[in-house]
């Protein structure tokens, strides 16, 4: 389906992150949680996220859902989480775990990140890993989605970088464009958002995926990706506020509409 394809390519901009942005100073450690709706004109997917960052640890998780007339067609309930620790400020990936319910079956794949590889299981085993698959110095050039969410999250700035993630199979570049002014809305700042920015991101599959022309790697997006953030107070985490892109079907919004914020443990 088309536009499940567009949409998931653009929450595919939430769980990413900006490897090679050199992050903040430590802050006190905190805890997230952030809900978004998914809509293409009414509101399609359900998405919670939640980042736990500590002083030296961090964990996330995302659940996503199809809601309302896109889980009639498709339905499908992606859980996943991520550990990983923070060395020189930087967040690194040590396991990530996903389960998939796409309405046929339950994939469940794990993730894990030494020193000189990346090793990956999945039940049911994965007919292929693409073509081409994912090389060992890909993957550990890269980081899973939720590990790339908390680099984004304590990054200098979100905008004006390549950056690469890895889910156990699929490796995806996001490439961010410079930063512009953005806005936020009343409700908002009402939850503690400040200094608004903007940037445009391309996304490009990279390995891990069927064989495709150029021009057809890109999740069936129609052009870049129009991303917004905000920091959670001055020199806070930032977090994403709305994401949108045209699809074969219309423009697809990932919008927040709600933020918890409590001290981490």
């Amino acid at each position: 389906m088309k536009f499940r394809a567009g949409l998931l390519g653009v929450v595919a901009l939430i769980v990413s992150g900006a490897p090679g942005v050199k992050a903040e100073p430590a802050r006190a450690p905190v805890k997230l949680v952030l809900d978004y709706d998914g809509k293409l004109l009414i509101k399609v997917l359900d998405i919670e996220f939640v980042e736990d960052m500590g002083q030296n640890a961090f964990s996330a998780g995302v659940r996503m859902r199809s809601y309302g007339v896109l889980a009639l067609f498709k339905r499908f309930d992606i859980q996943a989480e991520a550990q990983g620790r923070f060395q020189a400020g930087d967040a690194r990936p040590s396991a990530f775990h996903y389960l998939n319910h796409d309405g046929k079956r339950v994939r469940d794949v794990r993730a894990s990140w030494g020193d000189d590889d990346v090793v990956m299981t999945s039940t049911p085993a994965f007919g292929n890993l693409g073509q081409p698959p994912a090389s060992r110095e890909q993957k550990l050039a890269a980081a899973d989605p939720l590990t790339q969410m908390i680099r984004m999250a304590t990054a200098a700035s979100p905008c004006g970088a390549e950056r690469r993630f890895f889910d156990g199979k699929q490796l995806y570049s996001l490439t961010f464009g410079p930063a512009q002014t953005g806005a936020l809305s009343d409700d908002e700042r009402a939850l503690g958002l400040v200094n608004p920015m903007s940037c445009t991101v391309r996304y490009q599959e990279i390995a891990g995926f069927k064989a495709k022309p150029p021009a057809k790697r890109n999740q069936g997006l129609q052009g870049p990706i129009m991303a917004v953030m905000g920091q959670l107070g001055a020199g806070g985490p930032w977090v994403f506020t709305s994401m949108s892109a045209d699809t074969p079907l219309g423009k697809a919004r990932i919008v927040l509409h709600g933020l918890q914020q409590t001290p981490a443990r």
